[in-house]
C-alpha cells in the first residue's frame, strides 16, 4: 500500500512522450542495462516499438570520483556526439549526469532527459494529492 516512486520513472514515461527512438548515455555499465530495462518495460505497457542507443563510458565515473569533473563532462560530451541525430530524446541513466543536461542536449540537439528533477516534481504532485 505503500507508494514507491523510482528515481527514473518520470524521466523514461517523459522520453517515450518524445518518441520510440531513444537514446541511453551512462558513466557505469551498472546503471546503463536498468535504465534500458526500464525503458523497455514502459514502452511494452503503452505498446511502443523502442529502438534503444546506448554508450556508456566508464572513464567518466572514475575521473569524477577522482575529482575531476572537467574530464567526466568531456566523456558525457563525446558520446553525446555520437547519438544518432534521429533519436527522439537522450535519456542520461544516473542522476551523477544531470549537470550535463543542458550541455548534451545543446551539444547533441536533441532533448535530454535527466532523473532528479522529473522525480521531484512527479514527488511533488503526489504530495500535493494529499492534505496534511
Amino acid at each position: 500500500e505503500t507508494p514507491i516512486i523510482s528515481i527514473d520513472d518520470a524521466m523514461c514515461r517523459k522520453a517515450l512522450e518524445k518518441g520510440a527512438k531513444i537514446a541511453v548515455l551512462a558513466t557505469a555499465q551498472s546503471a546503463l542495462e536498468p535504465a534500458k530495462w526500464k525503458l523497455s518495460l514502459f514502452a511494452k505497457e503503452k505498446e511502443v516499438d523502442l529502438t534503444l542507443e546506448s554508450f556508456c563510458n566508464g572513464d567518466a565515473i572514475a575521473a569524477l570520483k577522482k575529482g575531476d569533473r572537467e574530464t567526466h563532462d568531456k566523456l558525457i560530451l563525446e558520446m553525446a556526439r555520437k547519438v544518432s541525430p534521429d533519436c527522439d530524446a537522450i535519456v542520461l541513466a544516473q542522476a551523477s549526469m544531470a549537470k550535463m543536461r543542458d550541455r548534451v542536449e545543446k551539444e547533441s540537439g536533441i532533448e535530454t532527459l535527466s532523473s532528479p528533477e522529473l522525480c521531484y516534481e512527479e514527488v511533488k504532485q503526489f504530495l500535493d494529492m494529499y492534505t496534511f
